[in-house]
């Protein structure tokens, strides 16, 4: 599903990462553990063909990443970043459905109805995404992240600054992608959350030590 091959990306004369190859298979979760500042959200961003690498190589459900083919790459991934990103003036299911429009989904309410029985968001669907915790924004944007059924999943610092409830709900979502067969790289620096959800971990500080 997802192969990193001597993956680098410099900032000017900055090296973010550097030569990180790894493989990650349907059905599992790959860790990213480091520090922050270690490189996890811009190897996300390489793999998510929103920046380019300065080298290396990569392949991403099936797909060659590069300059060509990085629209192709971005709909078969679901990306959550470390901020939810919604627009606060809209509601939740108003997010949800410019975000299934965005990627044409043949039918939109149908697949927003999904997603918000399947994140148990139903009785949150005409709450302005304002009005949420950020729990609920969490699993807001994870909803949106797996609407168009991505069979890769990247996820950035996914229970970052939530209370433990929350953090448990997200993680068992995290869990049940797993059981889908999607494809997911996790990135935290916290050891307990990788140990908890990733069958395999690399250890990041710029390259894996």
């Amino acid at each position: 599903m997802i192969t990193t091959r001597s993956l680098e990306r410099h900032f000017g004369k900055r090296v973010a990462v550097e030569d990180v190859s790894f493989e990650v298979g349907a059905g599992e979760i790959f860790g990213l553990l480091g520090p922050n500042g270690a490189g996890k959200t811009t190897i996300l961003r390489m793999i998510a063909g929103l920046i380019a690498p300065t080298r290396g190589e990569a392949v991403v459900a099936g797909i060659p990443l590069a300059r060509r083919t990085a629209d192709a790459v971005r709909a078969r991934i679901g990306l959550l970043t470390e901020t939810p990103g919604l627009w606060d003036r809209l509601t939740v299911r108003e997010n949800l459905r410019v975000h299934a429009r965005l990627h044409q989904l043949v039918d939109p309410d149908a697949a927003v109805d999904e997603a918000l029985e399947r994140f148990d968001l139903q009785s949150r669907g005409d709450s302005l995404a304002a009005e949420l915790s950020k729990g609920l924004k969490q699993r807001v944007a994870l909803a949106r992240a797996l609407l168009h059924n991505p069979p890769v999943v990247l996820l950035d610092e996914p229970t970052s600054g939530l209370d433990p409830q929350s953090a448990r709900t997200v993680r068992d979502l995290i869990l049940e992608l797993r059981t889908r067969g999607h494809a997911v790289i996790i990135s935290t620096h916290n050891l307990d959350e990788a140990e908890r959800v990733a069958d395999r971990v690399g250890v990041l500080r710029r390259r894996f030590l």
